[in-house]
């Protein structure tokens, strides 16, 4: 109503004609129709302008307005505000030039100090090929001085050896291999084992040991180096991810999953009749099971697409799912502040049939609020996030606790996906830090991967593959598929766990 009389009161202002044209070509005229005389009033009641007859016969006790107080108003009010929207949008695009510039700028800065960096890469890289040639050409000159020793003075050399090495075990134990899986330790003895070999004559095992040790001392302590092996992009945030037999991943959003390639690729999607299906599992034969929180109801999605209530959680909201056998089921479970774990029976004649009610504490406390979800490493220990205490929680599959997990960082710590590798360590992401913490079966820390090196953000949910290759969700809808283990170690550990 106000724009329609700013437009007709400006135009009359700036026109002499007795009419004016409106943007859909027809004319509005300053003349009523009806009576053939100027409109000098405006009907605040109909939001239309009148003449003095339409006020008589069908306007007589209406709210109505001179053509000049709407005139003033307008002026007035409306202007001015118009006036300060239109600075203040001015303002806001001053900003963003500048804003925009000075990214502009800082990548600039960023690019040449990665290449600098590149280059001294590539300047140590040289160095050492050298000095790897300048080593395999002092072994070529011993193995020729030694071939001129007498053989019997050799056997007398590395009998001398062997005593000095039981004598002193300590300064010649070479066992340089680290337990932990892609976990690089720097050894920290006396005499390297590579010196040793040369000592004993073994030259070509000396050259090998040498490059690790090289290796070994430009990766320094205890880090990891993931590889990205794809990624793709879903419709939004991904909750959950869980992968199959074909190392395909079925991947949730509200109302729908879908099933996805690692190459990016989608196959196929499923309606489910719960909105907010963001935790789910799979069955032997690949049947989508999934928790409805809002009808407090655990669902099955079958092959051909039935969507059918396997049973009630009563008065409790299901959240986090996992199987802790082939027959039975825990689930995290939520009302009114208090939190449990719940292992259903998921034989087919028993399902839903409670098996057992998890209720941790430590320390005469209880320790679960809001359990979100929940995964099993291979001693069959439960890892449950407590989205209100932001913890990661382990408990035995009895209930009795283990252990906590707080994350590394002093505060706003936000765990919102777990999963566990072939190896039994434990792997969580943190929202708010953008990383995902490894952390050993018994809960000591091993390392954290910082996935802002890799193009990655704000990880929401984790699953591994049959290959270990370790699927991330994100808050931003795209999904990174990673190798961040050493596909030989992982599949030793698998054989071992079968």
């Amino acid at each position: 109503m106000i724009i329609h009389i700013f437009l007709f009161v400006f135009q009359i202002s700036q026109t002499t004609d007795s009419s004016i044209t409106e943007n859909d070509g027809s004319v509005l005229t300053d003349m009523c129709r009806e009576h053939a005389t100027v409109f000098t009033l405006y009907c605040n009641n109909c939001d239309r302008f009148i003449c003095h007859d339409c006020l008589v016969s069908l306007h007589q006790y209406h709210r109505t307005s001179s053509i000049a107080d709407v005139k003033v108003k307008l002026e007035t009010t409306i202007m001015p505000a118009i006036e300060t929207e239109i600075n203040f949008i001015l303002k806001y695009i001053q900003e963003y030039t500048f804003t925009s510039r000075k990214i502009q700028s800082k990548r600039e800065e960023l690019f040449h100090e990665f290449e600098n960096l590149d280059q001294a890469l590539n300047t140590c890289i040289g160095q050492m090929d050298d000095l790897l040639a300048k080593v395999k050409q002092s072994q070529n000159d011993a193995i020729q001085m030694l071939e001129i020793c007498n053989r019997s003075e050799i056997c007398l050399k590395s009998a001398e050896l062997d005593q000095s090495q039981e004598k002193y075990p300590e300064i010649f134990d070479n066992n340089i291999e680290s337990h932990d899986p892609c976990i690089s330790l720097v050894p920290q003895r006396i005499v390297p084992p590579c010196l040793l070999n040369v000592m004993k004559g073994n030259f070509e095992e000396s050259l090998e040991n040498l490059q690790l040790l090289g290796r070994l001392l430009s990766k320094g302590l205890r880090q990891i180096h993931p590889q990205v092996v794809s990624q793709l992009q879903c419709d939004m945030f991904v909750e959950n991810i869980v992968t199959t037999s074909q190392n395909e991943a079925w991947i949730t959003r509200l109302g729908k999953i879908s099933l996805y390639k690692s190459n990016g690729n989608k196959v196929k999607s499923i309606k489910t009749n719960g909105l907010n299906t963001w935790h789910f599992v799979l069955t032997p034969e690949e049947e989508i099971i999934y928790s409805c929180a809002e009808t407090h109801e655990i669902r099955k999605v079958s092959k051909n697409g039935d969507d059918l209530t396997l049973f009630s959680t009563s008065s409790f909201k299901p959240y986090g799912l996992c199987w802790m056998n082939e027959n039975a089921m825990v689930v995290c479970l939520q009302a009114n502040g208090y939190g449990k774990l719940t292992i259903y029976s998921m034989e087919r004649s028993k399902e839903g049939h409670i098996l057992k009610d998890l209720t941790c504490s430590a320390n005469g406390r209880h320790t679960l609020s809001r359990p979100h979800k929940i995964a099993v490493n291979v001693n069959r220990d439960l890892l449950v996030i407590d989205y209100h205490s932001a913890k990661v929680i382990c408990l035995h599959q009895n209930g009795r606790f283990k252990f906590e997990y707080c994350g590394q960082r002093t505060s706003n710590f936000e765990p919102l996906g777990i999963t566990c590798d072939s190896f039994g360590n434990i792997l969580v992401s943190d929202y708010t830090g953008r990383t995902v913490d490894l952390l050993h079966a018994d809960g000591s820390f091993i390392t954290s991967m910082d996935l802002t090196k890799y193009g990655m953000s704000r990880p929401m949910s984790l699953t591994v593959d049959s290959t270990g290759n370790l699927w991330i969700g994100q808050g931003n809808g795209r999904v990174h598929v990673i190798r961040y283990l050493k596909a030989a170690g992982h599949r030793r550990a698998k054989q071992n766990n079968q």
